[in-house]
């Protein structure tokens, strides 16, 4: 899958505009390239999980490092925000490495692998099949440098049709239990989405 979006991000607890072209394969992983201004000033950099290895690298100006993480705690956290980005591969949910289980008449878990973990997923769907949220345990650096799981949802606020695949065009994401409110870190939109 690859992805234009754009939206904002929350830095330093201020929303920053964003713009992205996104490579996604949610049983591999993806390279998130993304441009961002903190203040006026360009910040670029990427995210990125591929062979197993994950790394955030991003740089004022595009030269001075402000983010560089590349860690194996990194890749479990990767793993799960690939899974999670399964919504915008809807081919992917038919992949026989997935297994599914029904929760409840709106809602299912799909266990997904990837970079050597097995990622579940919490899928809610409306009446009319339209995806509503998805919650997963995701693995994240605290302020004090520690790791912990911590869950990590995404709620749905519109979808759109590309190329025949129904997807989330318009989403906010972030952690605990209010991840579309106090918790958001991330409102995105989906400008164009190429199924390979």
């Amino acid at each position: 899958i690859e992805m234009r979006q754009h939206g904002q991000i929350k830095i330093a607890g201020r929303w920053w505009p964003f713009r992205c072209r996104q490579a996604l394969d949610p049983l591999r992983g993806y390279v998130w390239p993304v441009r961002t201004s903190i203040a006026g000033l360009p910040l670029i950099g990427f995210d990125l999980l591929a062979d197993g290895e994950a790394e955030l690298t991003h740089r004022l100006f595009g030269v001075i490092p402000v983010v560089h993480m590349q860690e194996p705690g990194l890749v479990r956290s990767a793993a799960a925000r690939a899974a999670s980005e399964i919504c915008w591969s809807p081919a992917t949910a038919l992949h026989p490495a997935l297994s599914w289980h029904v929760v409840g008449p709106d809602e299912a878990v799909v266990s997904i692998p990837v970079a050597g973990e097995t990622v579940d997923v919490t899928l809610r769907a409306a009446r009319d099949g339209s995806l509503v949220s998805l919650t997963t345990r995701r693995w994240t650096r605290s302020d004090d440098g520690s790791w912990q799981w911590r869950t990590f949802g995404a709620r749905v606020l519109q979808e759109t049709t590309f190329a025949g695949f129904t997807v989330p065009s318009r989403v906010v994401a972030g952690y605990g239990d209010d991840f579309a409110g106090a918790g958001a870190f991330i409102r995105l939109v989906v400008d164009d989405l190429i199924a390979h």
